[in-house]
């Protein structure tokens, strides 16, 4: 869960996400849980993860994604 998501921490996801996912399995997902319960989450920040494909989830929306959350 990132608390306060901004470029840097989209960022840090990110390379993470690419370090890890060719050793993992084809199907496995990357979620981000993104605190937007004190400010809003820039479009920016949304779109740096979805090009990378991480699924960012706001957690206001979080009981609308949890069908794909589910193992």
């Amino acid at each position: 869960m990132f608390n306060r998501p901004d470029r840097d921490s989209a960022l840090a996801m990110v390379f993470a996400w690419i370090d890890t996912k060719e050793e993992r399995s084809p199907t496995t997902r990357a979620f981000a849980m993104l605190n937007d319960s004190e400010r809003s989450i820039s479009e920016n920040v949304m779109d740096a993860m979805r090009n990378y494909d991480v699924h960012p989830i706001p957690w206001s929306s979080r009981d609308e994604k949890r069908d794909q959350l589910v193992a």
